[in-house]
């Protein structure tokens, strides 16, 4: 531990972000993401109508932030390339039965748009690093380095804890 107290900022800096990019990448590809056809369907239907007309239609059990979640993932899946696609066919789940009986065409729309959803997931993730340094850096103005590092560490492993379904679920938009 003294060792990691007498490095530079940058050294600590740099392992806890590549802590966090490697365990990310890592929860990503092992994931069985299994939600994102729901957040799919609720987000087309509030695309394509408004949010009172498909609450008032339609049997919803996510809060209307959840919805708009999934609309805004669905426009970043429009304008994102096509072969985001490929970083989710790695996963487990793709080599069951149901997925492989799907029409090509589904499958390529649905693997966007889950691709997507990490894509925002992960954004909203690095972005909840950055907050904890941040409040940190605030909360405690006379602590060093190590000691920020070590909490931006902690968040990191933390989350991690819960990475199987990090980037499965809206937990990170809903905290």
């Amino acid at each position: 531990m003294n060792g990691l107290r007498n490095r530079r900022p940058a050294t600590l800096y740099g392992l806890v972000i590549l802590t966090f990019l490697l365990s990310r990448v890592l929860f990503y590809l092992i994931t069985t993401a299994g939600e994102y056809r729901l957040y799919k369907s609720y987000g087309d239907d509030a695309r394509s109508t408004s949010l009172a007309e498909l609450y008032s239609n339609r049997d919803i059990e996510y809060p209307h932030l959840g919805v708009a979640f999934g609309a805004a993932v669905g426009f970043v899946a429009d304008h994102s390339p096509g072969f985001l696609k490929l970083t989710v066919r790695l996963r487990p789940n793709k080599f069951e039965e149901p997925y492989n009986e799907e029409p090509q065409e589904r499958r390529d729309v649905d693997d966007q748009y889950e691709a997507a959803l990490g894509v925002v997931l992960f954004a909203i993730d690095a972005w909840g690093l950055w907050l904890v340094f941040a409040i940190a850096r605030r909360a405690y103005p006379n602590d060093g380095p190590f000691e920020r590092a070590r909490r931006l560490f902690l968040y990191v492993l933390f989350t991690g804890g819960c990475g199987l379904i990090l980037y499965d679920r809206q937990d990170l938009v809903v905290a």
